[in-house]
């Protein structure tokens, strides 16, 4: 999923859903993860005073979004300093 986006149930919320059942259909014992990039959000607001908050209001809405399905949600960014077509990644929480 994207953080810029605003998780939608018709959207984002059905992709949980079928992700969902299908893991427990095929897998009943793993659990599922919904990563959430927030490269291009992080980038929007890069050097002003109010993107820690804006950020962190953007993962709530999206960790309570998706708690709402049972599920885990992990936020990810692109990490500066990654050669050329390779991505390196960091966790955020």
């Amino acid at each position: 999923m994207n953080l810029a986006a605003t998780p939608e149930t018709e959207n984002h919320g059905a992709a949980i859903v079928a992700a969902r059942d299908h893991a427990r259909r095929a897998r009943p014992e793993q659990r599922l993860l919904v990563l959430v990039d927030e490269s291009a959000y992080a980038a929007r607001f890069a050097g002003r005073d109010a993107s820690p908050g804006r950020l962190e209001e953007r993962r709530r809405l999206w960790r309570e979004f998706v708690a709402g399905y049972g599920v885990e949600v992990a936020f990810l960014q692109e990490t500066d300093g990654a050669p050329a077509g390779e991505r390196e990644w960091r966790r955020s929480r």
